[in-house]
């Protein structure tokens, strides 16, 4: 069974690309794990309470399934065309 994570690009890129773009894929999540960990930080500097970044970490969790939801019925749409 593949792994959806790493098959995304492949079909996208081709598989001449699978390694930079899940390599540039990564990138950005290592960035992004590391901004959220010091906005939690500051959030919780500024007003004492861990209460505001945890939201701020659900409000981009919840972005993040609407877009895997839309990229899903993006790649339905693709894989009906090409048949």
């Amino acid at each position: 069974m593949k792994n959806v994570l790493f098959a995304a690009p492949a079909s996208a890129m081709g598989t001449h690309m699978q390694g930079s773009c899940t390599g540039f894929g990564n990138f950005f999540a290592n960035i992004g794990g590391f901004t959220f960990v010091y906005l939690l930080g500051i959030l919780k500097d500024a007003t004492g309470l861990f209460s505001f970044g945890f939201y701020a970490i659900a409000g981009s969790c919840i972005i993040g399934m609407i877009a895997t939801a839309l990229l899903a019925q993006t790649r339905e749409k693709i894989f009906i065309a090409g048949e």
